[in-house]
Parts: C-alpha cells; structure tokens; sequence
C-alpha cells in the first residue's frame, strides 16, 4: 500500500507540474484525502491516513485540512523505486 500511494501521490504531482520562470517545474498538486483514497480503490482509510501523516512529518508531503500536497518528489520516487 505504501509504494501505490506513493506512486499515486508521484502521478498526480507529475501531471499537474508547470514551468516556472527559470525553466524548472513547480509541483502544483492538491488533492483532498477522500479523492486519493477513491482513486486507489481501497478501503484501508485509516492506514492510508497514518502513512500520509508520516510522510507529512517526515517533510515529504503537507497535509492542511483534509488536503495534500506533494513537497518531495525524489522522496516518493525513491519509495516506489526501492526493493521490496
């Protein structure tokens, strides 16, 4: 579950990056907690909300009210790329 919500996470913050100013990308993602959990067809909420505050507290994504948004891109590649 861990490496889907990663990769998931990955996914959408890929398809909704723009160019910024300097020719870099600006990741622009925010999705509410309830639509991730509906995209990955999955009925484990609650894990899902505790990897999601570890990964917030880890620095990796922001969560506000209900929403997240990707701050490390390299960090969640790395998890879905790592070995099992």
């Amino acid at each position: 579950m861990r490496r889907r919500l990663a990769k998931r996470l990955s996914y959408l913050n890929n398809e909704s990056s723009i160019r910024n100013s300097g020719g870099g990308l600006k990741m622009t993602v925010r999705v509410s907690q309830d639509e991730l959990i509906a995209m990955m067809g999955v009925s484990q909420h609650e894990a899902i909300h505790k990897q999601l505050q570890l990964w917030s507290q880890q620095g990796i994504i922001d969560m506000d009210k209900g929403w997240v948004s990707v701050k490390n891109q390299p960090a969640l590649v790395e998890i879905v790329t790592e070995d099992f």
